[in-house]
């Protein structure tokens, strides 16, 4: 990967793809010169048809991270979105840009969609207190079970 001023001088050569993980293939595009290629064979076609709306990947819908357009396939291959590493949840790709904020940060609702509220700090807030109470009983159960090793 070039330096900073490749980046400066092809402003459009590196994409991120929305509802992708940080680890996803599909997460950085970079350049538009091949095309993409659905898995298992699948037809390939240019990167500007990835999140169009559009399911070109039938079979595993590969192609559409980050919209609903292949929510009916079957619950195995149905392609997650991912929330982000703020909130680090999955959806269903049939709860993206349904009206609904799933996503701490309204990001599975998309630009032009509903206006979510950006509820991630009390959803860290939340986990965390779950966290400790979790920690708590497991202390607790280990204490118990240790005065009492006939249990």
């Amino acid at each position: 990967l070039g330096g900073a001023e490749d980046l400066a001088a092809e402003p459009h050569r590196f994409t991120f793809v929305t509802g992708t993980r940080g680890d996803d293939p599909r997460r950085v595009i970079v350049g538009e010169r091949r095309p993409f290629e659905c898995p298992g064979g699948g037809p390939s076609f240019s990167f500007d048809r990835i999140n169009d709306g559009f399911c070109d990947c039938p079979g595993s819908g590969y192609d559409e991270p980050g919209t609903s357009a292949c929510a009916g396939l079957a619950d195995a291959a149905e392609p997650l979105f991912f929330c982000g590493e703020r909130d680090s949840r999955f959806l269903r790709s049939s709860r993206v840009e349904d009206g609904v904020c799933d996503c701490c940060d309204g990001s599975d609702e998309g630009p032009g969609q509903r206006q979510c509220p950006d509820t991630c700090r009390e959803l860290s807030a939340r986990l965390q207190a779950e966290r400790l109470a979790v920690d708590r009983g497991r202390k607790l159960a280990q204490g118990l079970l240790a005065a009492h090793p006939d249990l």
